[in-house]
């Protein structure tokens, strides 16, 4: 990378996150097979109670246990996260047990850091996919800190499918092609359709509705939306 001194993190000794966009933008562009290990410090009880470079000092501590780890690129992310990126998935496996072990090693302190392992990053379109993977997997094993997370096959093919869904609601709140219909529920007690429940479907770009897990359900209060025709005991929708 050019101009080393703007891509260091000089509090931390390690990479910035400017250095880390441009240096997964370049392994993108060239289809380079790498693998990826973030850590997360953010909420761990170790910080708690500290000013900021008692934080970053702390962080520091963490980071020289890496130093055998000749292989690996370490860069500073934002809130004091790391990212760590090499060639080789092993190495980046072996390094997140060195972290994870010294966490554990230390009185009192609960394990709170988050260590996620992606080993094919580049078979995302670009960095902002694979940030928004690593996202996704905080997420969906939030209760599964103090340990390393292989972010395997079955995480992406759930990632894979929320973004499916997310792409075509946003496609078919532009189109127009979301349709809701409402299920009156009637009440005994007061002799009136008092509420509803929602039922929202998205309308295929050819015919016919997406299955149900393109769907929600909502129940809303609707403020009598019935009126009666009491002579000709007909009904008639309100809007």
């Amino acid at each position: 990378m050019e101009n080393p001194e703007r891509n260091l993190e000089r509090r931390l000794g390690c990479f910035n996150s400017y250095a880390l966009t441009e240096y997964l933008n370049q392994l993108f562009e060239r289809k380079k097979r790498f693998a990826v290990m973030e850590i997360s410090f953010e909420n761990i009880s170790l910080l708690e109670g500290q000013g900021m470079e008692e934080k970053y000092e702390s962080v520091r501590k963490i980071l020289h246990l890496l130093d055998r780890f000749d292989d690996i690129l370490i860069f500073k992310n934002i809130n004091l996260s790391l990212v760590l990126i090499s060639e080789n998935a092993e190495e980046l496996e072996a390094a997140g047990k060195v972290i994870s072990d010294e966490f554990m090693s230390r009185d009192g302190l609960r394990r709170e850091e988050m260590l996620i392992l992606t080993e094919r990053p580049d078979t995302f379109e670009d960095m902002n996919e694979l940030f928004q993977f690593l996202s996704f997997v905080h997420t969906e094993c939030g209760d599964e800190t103090g340990k390393l997370i292989h972010a395997d096959e079955e995480l992406l093919k759930k990632f894979k499918e929320k973004s499916l869904i997310k792409q075509e609601i946003t496609e078919a709140l532009s189109e127009d092609r979301v349709e809701v219909f409402l299920q009156p529920i009637y009440s005994n007690e007061e002799k009136w359709f008092t509420s509803a429940e929602a039922l929202v479907r998205i309308r295929k770009k050819t015919e016919g509705f997406y299955h149900r897990g393109f769907s929600f359900l909502q129940q809303k209060r609707m403020d009598r939306f019935w009126s009666w025709e009491r002579e000709s005991s007909k009904k008639s929708v309100i809007f």
